[in-house]
């Protein structure tokens, strides 16, 4: 799966930035064990806070998953 975020990411880079490919995916890269220390928390409180609310995005996928007329 590891193989496959890197081959999507380089493909992305390649299209999108052609002439900068090799510098951006390798800062990329250095710069994903970094992203393991940031939190759930502040990760929902980023991306998700302003559209579901105080609700747990756990429990809202959990509902979703549960409730397929969700």
């Amino acid at each position: 799966m590891r193989d496959q975020a890197h081959a999507s990411l380089g493909q992305y880079i390649s299209t999108i930035y052609p002439h900068q490919y090799s510098i951006r995916f390798g800062k990329l890269l250095l710069l994903l064990p970094d992203l393991r220390n940031v939190s759930d928390n502040t990760i929902e409180e980023l991306f998700f806070r302003k559209h579901i609310g105080s609700k747990s995005i756990v429990k809202l996928i959990t509902e979703m998953y549960k409730d397929p007329d969700f």
